[in-house]
């Protein structure tokens, strides 16, 4: 008995922290049944295995995933810009991991309905979310979100992001965006956005509140509504991603006014942008996100940040998404945590100081 405590308090049991001082107490109570030479050869590794099996399954986890298809809920419905990322997305993931990635369209109630179903899936790796900037946005403006926009969800990746184009009808008489600014005759000029909370309403907000642009803001219940009306005449002008607006820009069918990015765009290299002419510093972009439940081992996380990293810098992504509508991000996990962060931030004061509500 003496010469099995002695093994038992040579173990080393630095792994398992402040926890070994028990562990060791009840290993010597169990002395008593189970012999000193089983102790011997034992002890050390039941104490350990013990403490660090919950480490060691989700380790196991990660190198055997994925094992079944998974599934990529897309708050949207078919068709938009973000369907055709996740789409994208989904057969990169598909390619790089030798298992079906499955999109899901889940466009329910603004979004919170598919934004739902990921926040209370298990943190396996089986389901995740891919989404854009909104998914913050609804959260300030909806008046019941059935979860945290940040706490729920397990940050992954940002993919990539879209700078918004700012256009007007040409039988308009705007023939810039200072002009815009500066109208005070006439009547308002009446801005279509896609939807309530979007980044093209964040545009326009800031516009209305900062600069007291004299604009009514039009909200339309999706893109394709929007730019129809848009064309017709039937609204001034409106906001929207530049890959939405810039053939009808080139075609001249539209005038373009101005471009949301921090620089120019290089199919529109005329046209300036909202930061050098009536807004210094001012920059808004549509991004793309990938999330999971929260609580996902790091290991997956950091395998479909990097597969999907990679699958946007295949050269076929260029003829997908040209490079002057589409910028590639693909960040790392702690990198999209921080973008999260930021942009929470700007968006309260935006939508605090222009009282945006979706009631």
């Amino acid at each position: 008995m003496a010469r099995a405590a002695g093994w038992v308090s040579r173990c080393d049991l630095s792994a398992i922290g402040g926890r070994g001082g028990r562990v060791k107490r009840a290993l010597l109570a169990a002395l008593t049944v189970l012999g000193s030479a089983m102790v011997r050869l034992t002890a050390c590794t039941v104490a350990i295995s013990a403490v660090t099996g919950l480490t060691m399954v989700r380790s196991a986890n990660a190198e055997t995933w994925p094992t079944h298809p998974v599934r990529m809920i897309l708050p949207a419905p078919p068709g938009g810009g973000t369907d055709v990322v996740a789409r994208t997305l989904a057969q990169k993931l598909s390619d790089a991991f030798g298992q079906t990635f499955i999109v899901e369209n889940k466009p329910g109630g603004s979004g919170l309905v598919g934004a739902a179903i990921v926040a209370k899936a298990p943190p396996d790796g089986y389901t995740l979310m891919i989404s854009a900037s909104v998914h913050l946005i609804n959260a300030l403006i909806m008046p019941q979100v059935p979860y945290d926009a940040v706490a729920d969800f397990t940050p992954i990746t940002e993919i990539g992001e879209v700078p918004l184009l700012i256009v007007a009808h040409p039988a308009q008489p705007i023939p810039d965006i200072r002009a815009l600014v500066a109208r005070r005759d006439g009547p308002a000029f009446n801005w279509a956005i896609a939807a309530i909370g979007s980044p093209d309403d964040l545009v326009a907000e800031t516009f209305r509140s900062e600069l007291r642009a004299p604009i009514n803001i039009i909200p339309y219940k999706g893109m394709g509504p929007a730019i129809s009306d848009t064309l017709g005449n039937q609204v001034a002008g409106m906001s929207a991603p530049i890959l939405s607006l810039i053939a009808h820009a080139k075609s001249g069918r539209l005038r373009a006014l101005a471009v949301t990015s921090t620089r120019r765009n290089s199919a529109l290299p005329d046209v300036p942008t909202v930061a050098e002419t009536v807004l210094p510093g001012f920059a808004m972009t549509s991004w793309y996100g990938l999330w999971g439940p929260k609580g996902m081992p790091a290991g997956l996380v950091d395998q479909l940040a990097a597969a999907s990293r990679k699958g946007f810098l295949d050269p076929d992504i260029k003829v997908r998404f040209p490079p002057e509508g589409f910028d590639v991000i693909g960040s790392t996990p702690a990198e999209f945590a921080k973008v999260i962060d930021a942009e929470v931030a700007r968006y309260t004061k935006i939508v605090r100081e222009a009282r945006i509500s979706a009631e």
